[in-house]
């Protein structure tokens, strides 16, 4: 005897739909929900301050900068166990205030895995592009690179790594990371279906040698971007001063954002 059709398999009930996630629908979901956690990752921290003009271009509607020459940091890195496995990436960030209160805004960042760029862009409005990416120890100096197209250098960074250091140098950029989520209408002709203003801050554990220091270091910094397009316009982050650089080995967890603004909500 045939087997009865049976339509809910052909019309998933909302069972299946409250069990979705990302794309694809049912088995192939590209990415699991947060939060994530990342082991043994290597970054660069690069402070440094701007031209505000440039800068203020970059920035959503209400977030307005802190200072005349606004502090800015690269962040690069290397991470070696994630739920995406193993990439790389670069971001740029600016101090930055909305509606009283301080964050570090991140208009522009690339990485080298499909996975992470998908879920960085759908769930926390981390504006990822893929690009090729290198990070290298060189010398003295651990270095990174990032090319869009590849062979187009878009920009390259160093710190060295030549004394201790602690958290609390970072004291001065130890706010939220600030994000815009834009997820388009199915209409072209239509607002963004969402246009919200995110915040996330992750948690890190550094990393402890043998004498029980954190794996944290200061040094000095180099930091030069290449890309003078409207493609990619990190040249509106052209610093004016170089402060410091730091390099550590460490522990991520990054959790699920948090909602700031709602920029389509009555």
């Amino acid at each position: 005897m045939a087997k009865a059709f049976d339509s809910s398999m052909e019309n998933p009930g909302s069972d299946a739909i409250a069990d979705a996630f990302s794309q694809p629908f049912g088995r192939g979901m590209l990415y699991p929900r947060p939060p994530y956690s990342y082991r043994d990752a290597q970054m660069g921290l690069l402070l440094f301050r701007a031209d505000a003009a440039a800068v203020r271009r970059n920035l959503p509607p209400g977030v307005t900068l802190i200072d005349k020459t606004p502090l800015c940091l690269v962040n690069f890195a290397s991470y070696a166990h994630t739920a995406f496995g193993p990439y790389q990436e670069v971001y740029v960030a600016v101090q930055v205030q909305f509606r009283g209160e301080t964050y570090m805004y991140s208009p522009m960042m690339f990485s080298d895995n499909e996975g992470a760029t998908a879920a960085g862009r759908e769930l926390w409005g981390f504006a990822k592009k893929r690009a090729a990416m290198r990070f290298e120890r060189a010398g003295e100096q651990i270095c990174f690179t990032a090319e869009r197209p590849a062979g187009h250098p878009v920009i390259s960074c160093s710190v060295t790594a030549e004394r201790l250091a602690t958290p609390a140098e970072f004291a001065a950029i130890a706010f939220p990371t600030l994000t815009m989520r834009i997820i388009p209408n199915h209409d072209a002709g239509s607002r963004p279906s969402v246009c919200q203003l995110l915040a996330t801050r992750n948690q890190k554990r550094y990393h402890q040698s043998a004498f029980g220091t954190d794996e944290l270091w200061s040094g000095r910094p180099a930091l030069r971007i290449d890309s003078h397009s409207e493609v990619d316009p990190w040249h509106d982050f052209q610093p004016v001063e170089l402060i410091g650089g730091w390099f550590s080995h460490s522990d991520l967890e990054l959790p699920a954002a948090t909602l700031v603004h709602d920029y389509l909500a009555p």
